[in-house]
């Protein structure tokens, strides 16, 4: 998602809870995303998931409206849905898509990324 002042970046969403990260990946490059998501709400009251990139926990910019409920256990898992405010597409390769019915942590991250770089 085109992020201001970061470029295009990771981002993630639940409803009208969204998470961005900061880290330029439309850069022609190939990049490992990850999220992590251990159901939980963070002090703000919305979700508190991990983004990485290349391996490495993002900064996030949290962005929704905290006073809605959490979405993620009803809704649909969409992948580069539009940007609500920008009707931004997702273009890209994907080469492979995991999905863990638990949360990972930072070192079992890094191993999926090492095992299946290209």
């Amino acid at each position: 998602v085109a992020n201001e002042g970061h470029g295009a970046c990771l981002r993630i969403s639940y409803g009208k809870h969204w998470a961005d990260g900061t880290m330029e990946i439309a850069d022609g490059k190939w990049h490992h995303i990850a999220v992590s998501d251990g159901m939980r709400l963070d002090a703000s009251g919305v979700p508190d998931v991990r983004l990485y990139v290349d391996g490495n926990e993002q900064e996030r910019i949290h962005t929704g409206e905290p006073d809605q409920p959490r979405t993620a256990v009803t809704s649909n898992l969409g992948i580069g849905m539009p940007s609500p405010e920008s009707n931004q597409q997702l273009h890209c390769l994907l080469d492979e898509l995991f999905i863990f019915d638990q949360e990972l942590g930072k070192e079992a991250i890094r191993r999926l990324m090492t095992t299946h770089q290209p």
